[in-house]
């Protein structure tokens, strides 16, 4: 009775001289579940282990699905499946392996509310203590990724997962604005922050700027031209209901990228994510991330 990995290596065998893929394409078809439908690793390892059985038997002239025409595209095929279903081992940012941890526990508590998980995170009961600057950039990083999602882009956080850990990501920000780690801030840091804070206040008030916040601290001069090629200002919406599109002129300065913003988040109908945080180029095209 013919196996699994025998049926997907039949389908293999016949897809291999077919010349509209690649070799690598046709790996990439295999463990994406276009050859013979959804597989697991523990399939694939088996397929490829079935396919050296027959390349070996091939070779020493003995029954093989593999004909001898194939034998080389088959060593070849076995050699890149192999190198493929390796395990990965990717260089991560701080700010990356803190989300897949935290992505991590979030499974092993799903059952707390995401304000009591983001309360616990903070206060250092899953991970340990972890510096305020690294949680603001997973925020803003979770965020980022939602947008991304929302125009169907790749994300890192499988798509079943995604709102609870926006909700999550949302609740740290609520947790970190409540409570704010005074002990690690300096006289002279409290100073610049009034500094700024009051700068951006006189700037919207100027300006008519009534439904957004800026959170973008390092900038303070707004006349300065960040993304010169820009023409458009996207903002996501949440998955499904489209984006908000707002023309921008080359040369846009920070400050008509703010009234850009201001202006999509009116259009958005969602004030409760009012804060400017990233403006993420595409080249052409800026994606605006806020937080609430």
């Amino acid at each position: 009775m013919a196996t699994r990995a025998d049926k997907i290596l039949e389908k293999l065998v016949a897809r291999m001289g077919n010349s509209d893929v690649t070799l690598f394409e046709l790996a990439d078809l295999l463990r994406t579940g276009s050859v013979c439908g959804e597989v697991t690793q523990a399939e694939c390892e088996e397929t490829l282990l079935l396919l050296r059985q027959h390349l070996s038997s091939r070779r020493l002239g003995e029954e093989s699905m593999i004909s001898e025409n194939l034998l080389t595209l088959a060593g070849d095929f076995a050699d890149i499946l192999d190198y493929q279903l390796r395990p990965k081992i990717p260089q991560m940012t701080p700010c990356e392996e803190l989300l897949c941890r935290i992505v991590a526990v979030m499974k092993e508590n799903p059952d707390t509310e995401p304000m009591q998980f983001a309360y616990e995170l903070c206060a250092g009961k899953f991970l340990g203590n972890i510096p305020r600057l690294l949680l603001e950039e997973v925020v803003i990083e979770i965020r980022a990724i939602a947008r991304a999602a929302a125009l169907g882009q790749h994300s890192s956080i499988p798509e079943s997962e995604l709102p609870a850990v926006c909700k999550v990501a949302d609740a740290m920000a609520q947790c970190m604005k409540e409570c704010p780690l005074e002990e690690n801030v300096d006289d002279e840091d409290e100073d610049d922050f009034d500094a700024s804070y009051d700068l951006f206040q006189r700037i919207a008030k100027e300006n008519k700027i009534k439904n957004s916040n800026w959170s973008i601290y390092e900038v303070t001069d707004f006349n300065l031209v960040p993304f010169p090629n820009a023409t458009k200002l996207v903002y996501p919406l949440h998955p499904g209901k489209g984006q908000v599109e707002i023309k921008l002129q080359q040369n846009s300065t920070w400050l008509d990228l703010w009234k850009a913003a201001d202006k999509a988040i009116q259009e958005s109908g969602d004030l409760d994510h009012s804060y400017i945080e990233v403006f993420d180029d595409n080249g052409d095209e800026l994606l605006l991330v806020t937080g609430s």
